[in-house]
């Protein structure tokens, strides 16, 4: 076998590794342009409503959405939640994520998640769609210049009590663990 022979296969594997990575939230610096499905696990609901009344007022957009800043889960560089916003935006079709679902994204401290109403509060039955121009624009708003920037979380939610039975999306910018 001659050793451009060797060379080629050597390149062809791990060419196919890197076609069937699938980044891990665990290992990977960055999930780079691709979201990563997770279970809707909404690790910040257990705060009371009362806490949440006490702690942050909704910010109101004129397009719906509202935006909730939590001192919890806080800690993400603004410069990484900025790449991830870059990399969510580097999507050409819109992104769909099916109820009780996530679609992750993140690079170095942050971590930016869709996610899709599907638990004891929403019975949705289709998959929930939006362009990521809208996604990006939603969390580089409010949640990245206010939230984040103090330190705090961010999520938006199409309803004013983002912890509450109403609404069918989250979208979250917080610290990555």
């Amino acid at each position: 076998m001659h050793f451009s022979t060797l060379l080629t296969s050597a390149a062809l594997v791990v060419m196919a590794r890197a076609a069937t990575h699938s980044p891990d939230l665990t290992t990977d610096d960055s999930s780079g342009t691709e979201g990563v499905l997770s279970k809707f696990d909404d690790e910040l609901l257990p705060m009371s409503r009362i806490q949440l009344a006490a702690i942050s007022a909704p910010l109101a957009r004129e397009d719906g959405s509202f935006t909730t800043c939590l001192p919890v889960l806080g800690g993400a560089n603004v410069e990484d939640c900025s790449t991830v916003l870059s990399n969510i935006a580097a999507n050409t079709n819109d992104i769909g994520v099916a109820p009780g679902f996530c679609l992750n994204w993140w690079s170095g401290t942050c971590l930016a998640k869709i996610c899709a109403r599907g638990d004891g509060f929403v019975n949705l039955t289709e998959p929930y769609y939006e362009k990521p121009s809208v996604v990006v624009e939603r969390l580089g708003g409010d949640p990245l210049g206010v939230c984040v920037a103090k330190g705090d979380s961010g999520v938006v939610s199409d309803c004013p009590d983002y912890a509450g039975d109403c609404g069918v999306y989250r979208y979250y910018l917080q610290i990555r663990q």
